[in-house]
């Protein structure tokens, strides 16, 4: 007789593959009906993928309607893999820009295809085309139009998606007014382009310097003569950068600007590298106008922070870590500050220092410090290697101000007489002051490359943005601050940054200690020859000889003992490479697969116990 099924037992072998197919269907479901809603959520620590408030800000604040047209090669089957994939985001965030505009925003995307009204469109509004192979053009730009105004990026650069919102942000706000700030700029350095007697760094073309270049797409920038006598009117910011044999009456005007409540950014450089640096011409600062403000500058000193060095090439097979050359990171930026709350690293090449002792009426505050383990030294050992600067450093004076901004009222201006007869409020000047100059020409923060024929540049580090931040706050518009310094895609390892000083520090002492040791050694054989020398006509006594073979022994044991230091610290510091290289290609996926193991155990388990 045949056994029958029973009703419980068919109802279980039904059962999973029911629930399957309904946890399928559900799924489809919910992805189905979610697709249109594009529902985001952001976990990144600096929130690179959402908006800022500074662009939610401009855009709740936009009094006329703006069109935002892309021209993008998109037919192109020629185009790189990485410049298909950045199109895709600028689209997603374009769109992004539409959603969030409250109707105000309309995007408009056209692919600009050869021999076309389109093609012509793009080169109307001064998209940079791109040769292709097989000999067509490629074209990937964006403009903003409101009204009569208009605003190009004439090529959107994959290496600046960290700054595309920003990017994107600061042409819809331009085009909201016809108006510009006015930027007055003195220098003695050729940031305008062109040749100058005085000029050392590498030949280039005559056009501007980078950071001049960005000045000019936001603001009316105009160049002053250092031999001139008075500033042009109506600036809203004037702009010192390396201010070196300013005229007396100029002088004048610049303290009558300041005690009028105009904002001032100053560059100034006690070794520029980029001038003469072998004689003291290399020299900047602004004399008795920062006396007058209340700053201690000494243009005879340079800056050598043992916590933030650069790696610096000497040779073509060798480089050194050079506490002159300072790669400011972490702490050594003022997070309450808009100008440097985001920033993360800048590269100061021999920089100087500022003591803060502001007068009545002002207030101080230190944007850019140095690490604990600095020191002052003097202007001409600039061009001493590492080792020779740290034989006779005692790090110990910092944190030293790289940079300060000062804000309030100058006592005795003649603008503050006035308003006091007049019982007004008088007006409040900012100044920004930063003790190098160097930081700003293109080879300290910029790479740039050829691609297809147009010019890609590569931003490095945060010496640009530190300037168009400083120049934002000081012409009264900080929304774009918080947008263009968000932070980056790329995050250090500050912890493993943080025990490399420490072993810095922890050998620096005793490598001091045994170079001054090998230092009077060397100078005793030395002199022990030269006595040898004077006294060939006569037989060297045993003794003599016995007292150069003890110091040669002892220069070769301290040598010895040198490397070994030096061993020693480069030993520890890749020590945590390899540490955090191990936790990462090994304890980590470890520890997911005997999670994963675990959990199926666990599972397994507990179906046996209900099935059982």
């Amino acid at each position: 007789m045949a056994e029958r099924s029973h009703p419980d037992r068919t109802f279980k072998n039904w059962k999973k593959p029911v629930e399957a197919a309904l946890v399928i269907a559900l799924v489809v479901l919910l992805n189905l009906v979610a697709a249109p809603l594009n529902w985001r959520w952001d976990v990144t620590a600096d929130r690179i993928y959402s908006f800022s408030e500074g662009t939610l800000k401009i855009l709740a604040d936009l009094r006329r309607p703006v069109t935002l047209r892309l021209f993008y090669s998109s037919h192109a089957i020629q185009l790189p893999l990485h410049l298909k994939n950045y199109a895709r985001r600028v689209r997603d965030m374009l769109g992004e820009y539409q959603k969030a505009g409250g109707g105000k925003i309309n995007v408009e995307i056209y692919d600009p295809k050869p021999d076309t009204d389109v093609e012509e469109w793009a080169e109307r509004f001064g998209i940079e085309g791109f040769n292709l192979p097989g000999g067509q053009r490629g074209y990937f730009g964006l403009t903003a139009l409101a009204g009569d105004q208009e605003e190009t990026i004439a090529f959107l650069d994959p290496s600046r998606e960290a700054h595309l919102e920003y990017d994107i942000t600061r042409i819809i706000s331009r085009v909201q007014s016809a108006e510009r700030k006015k930027i007055a700029v003195i220098s003695a350095l050729p940031v305008f382009g062109g040749p100058s007697a005085t000029f050392s760094a590498p030949p280039t073309n005559r056009r501007p310097w980078m950071f001049i270049q960005e000045l000019q797409k936001s603001y009316r920038v105009v160049k002053v003569d250092p031999n001139q006598k008075e500033l042009p009117s109506e600036t809203d910011l004037l702009l010192l950068f390396h201010p070196k044999g300013l005229d007396k009456k100029l002088l004048e005007a610049i303290d009558d600007f300041a005690g009028r409540g105009g904002r001032i950014l100053a560059f100034i450089d006690p070794v520029c590298l980029l001038d003469n640096p072998q004689t003291s011409m290399a020299s900047s600062d602004l004399g008795q106008l920062l006396e007058k403000w209340g700053v201690a500058f000494d243009p005879k000193k340079i800056v050598a922070d043992l916590d933030h060095p650069t790696e610096v090439r000497v040779s073509s097979s060798r480089s050194e870590s050079n506490p002159l050359w300072i790669s400011a990171s972490g702490k050594a930026f003022n997070r309450d500050d808009p100008i440097t709350a985001q920033l993360e690293e800048m590269l100061l090449p021999v920089a100087g220092s500022f003591k803060i002792e502001p007068k009545s009426g002002l207030r101080a505050t230190a944007l850019i410090v140095s690490g604990k383990a600095a020191a002052l030294v003097e202007g001409f050992k600039f061009g001493f290697d590492a080792e020779t600067l740290r034989k006779d450093l005692k790090p110990d004076a910092g944190p030293l101000t790289l940079a300060l901004k000062l804000t309030g009222h100058l006592a005795g201006s003649a603008s503050l007489a006035v308003a006091g007869k007049n019982k007004a409020q008088p007006p409040a000047t900012t100044m920004v002051l930063v003790a190098d100059a160097d930081m700003l020409y293109d080879g300290y923060y910029v790479a740039k490359q050829d691609f297809m024929g147009y010019t890609i540049t590569r931003v490095f580090n945060d010496n640009l943005n530190f300037l168009l931040n400083a120049c934002e706050l000081l012409t009264g518009s900080q929304d774009l601050v918080s947008i263009r310094s968000r932070g980056r895609f790329a995050r250090p390892f500050t912890r493993v940054e943080e025990l490399a000083k420490q072993a810095r520090r922890k050998w620096l002492s005793r490598e001091q200690e045994l170079a001054r040791a090998a230092e009077e050694a060397n100078r005793k054989l030395q002199q022990l020859e030269r006595q040898k020398d004077l006294a060939r006509q006569t037989i060297v006594s045993q003794a003599q000889q016995e007292e150069i073979r003890r110091f040669q022994e002892e220069k070769q044991r301290i040598n010895k003992e040198l490397k070994i230091v030096r061993r020693n610290l480069r030993a520890e510091i890749d020590s945590l490479g390899r540490m955090i290289k191990l936790i990462n290609l090994v304890l980590m996926p470890l520890l997911v697969a005997f999670g994963g193991i675990g959990y199926s155990l666990y599972q397994t388990r507990k179906a046996q116990r209900r099935n059982g």
